[in-house]
């Protein structure tokens, strides 16, 4: 079976800042997009990576943890860049999401930031939670 690489395999979900920005109006809260996208961007990661196990079985484990930290980087370098998210902002994603999807979402991402030690990405994260009152799991 082919090897898998790491570098294409969730590409459908890829967005560069310019495609981005085409799709959003004048009056979008940009923060609530980046975070809208790194929430549903960790729900996709388990979509596809419950169907890429059942299809590559070994071939694709053997990929498996650093496609989660590449993907998962990427997701949260989209929130990185705000220092303050505005409390209305908070309040709908929290409408939008609900707190047990947040609550996964961070705490699934602090649990891959700490198994590879990138404490960087765990501060970020520890920041988040603590904003969106999330109990850290870990």
């Amino acid at each position: 079976m082919k090897k898998l690489s790491t570098h294409d395999i969730f590409s459908i979900f890829d967005l560069d800042d310019d495609q981005t920005q085409t799709r959003r109006t004048k009056d979008t809260d940009e923060c609530f997009v980046a975070l809208s996208t790194l929430i549903s961007g960790v729900e996709n990661y388990y979509l596809l990576d419950h169907m890429y196990l059942n299809r590559y079985g070994q071939s694709y484990i053997d990929v498996r943890q650093s496609l989660q930290v590449k993907y998962l980087s990427k997701l949260l370098k989209y929130v990185d860049r705000y220092d303050d998210i505005p409390l209305n902002t908070v309040h709908g994603i929290v409408d939008k999401f609900g707190d047990q999807a947040i609550s996964f979402a961070f705490n699934d991402m602090l649990e891959c930031f700490l198994q590879v030690e990138d404490y960087q990405k765990c501060a970020t994260l520890d920041k988040l939670m603590k904003i969106f009152n999330v109990k850290n799991l870990h």
